[in-house]
């Protein structure tokens, strides 16, 4: 995500709740607006089956290792707010203020 934002024209902050990204994108004066996106995967096993299941191994907060996956749509909130970056920093005079986009870690936490 942050190479994404940096290539869209965004000033980007990383480490943000360890591995959360803020893009900041000023758009002359106006009101400042966040959108945010959860992005973190779930300590679950996936067991669909699938070819492209996910097998990833990571840590819990305690730092045990189990299996984790996108269990609640976390993959596509990214798309979406992705998305939506993309056409609001290409679209730049049908508004004005700043844009802060959140890819936000582990929000059940």
């Amino acid at each position: 995500m942050e190479a994404e934002l940096r290539a869209l024209g965004f000033d980007v902050l990383t480490g943000i709740g360890t591995t959360g990204v803020v893009g900041v994108l000023r758009n002359g004066d106006g009101p400042t607006v966040l959108l945010r996106a959860d992005m973190d995967a779930l300590p679950v096993a996936e067991q669909t089956g699938l070819e492209y299941a996910s097998n990833t191994l990571g840590n819990d907060q305690d730092g045990n290792e189990v299996p984790v996956m996108h269990a609640c749509g976390h993959d596509m909130h990214v798309t979406c707010l992705i998305g939506a970056a993309r056409h609001l920093s290409q679209d730049r005079g049908s508004w004005s203020g700043t844009l802060e986009i959140l890819f936000q870690p582990a929000e059940e936490l």
